[in-house]
């Protein structure tokens, strides 16, 4: 009886230093993982050809959009940004970047920090096709394969649920809608 009791102390001591032992060594993650996407355009001005999520390994997902213009659009063309959060069970808006003239913006006659802030996050990545040409707006428009480039959500927001919106406007009709919802997962060493 004395030897298993001594065999589950030392078996307990040996565990909870090899957990602390990996736990100190091991290096924090961040996680952030796009769970859902939906688009909807009214395929007169603006035709969208795919929208979907696609996930490549267990922690990292990608989105890709292809969206086909008929014809050039000329000013104005209004774009808004909406972020919110998850609390609870419904999400809240946080942000709100208000209309903005996408051609404006794209000139740099725009301070929009909110619109800015969202378009630097996939601005750099490599699967980005004539999003970001200035007006004349004209052909295909390509988000192929792009991840999360969460660096900042990390700093500004909680673990959690976060949903993002944008709407494109012409003539005051609404002629596309995204809405993105990604999860966030800080790692508690980081913290």
């Amino acid at each position: 009886m004395k030897f298993l009791v001594l065999f589950l102390v030392l078996n307990l001591i040996t565990t909870e230093i090899f957990l602390r032992s990996t736990a100190a060594t091991r290096k924090p993650q961040e996680v952030s993982k796009f769970r859902a996407i939906y688009c909807k355009a009214n395929n007169r001005s603006l035709i969208l050809k795919h929208c979907y999520v696609k996930s490549y390994s267990r922690t990292d997902t990608v989105i890709n959009i292809l969206i086909h213009l008929p014809q050039k659009v000329y000013k104005p063309v209004f774009v808004q940004f909406i972020a919110s959060f998850q609390f609870g069970i419904n999400f809240r808006e946080i942000m709100n970047s208000q209309k903005q003239e996408w051609c404006d913006f794209m000139d740099g006659d725009s301070t929009n920090i909110f619109m800015k802030a969202v378009l630097d996050m996939i601005r750099h990545q490599p699967g980005i096709r004539n999003v970001f040409q200035k007006c004349p707006l004209e052909g295909d428009m390509e988000i192929s394969n792009v991840t999360a480039d969460t660096k900042e959500l990390y700093k500004a927001l909680p673990s959690g649920n976060v949903r993002f919106e944008m709407y494109i406007f012409k003539d005051d009709e609404k002629v596309f809608s995204l809405r993105l919802n990604q999860e966030i997962k800080k790692d508690p060493l980081l913290n």
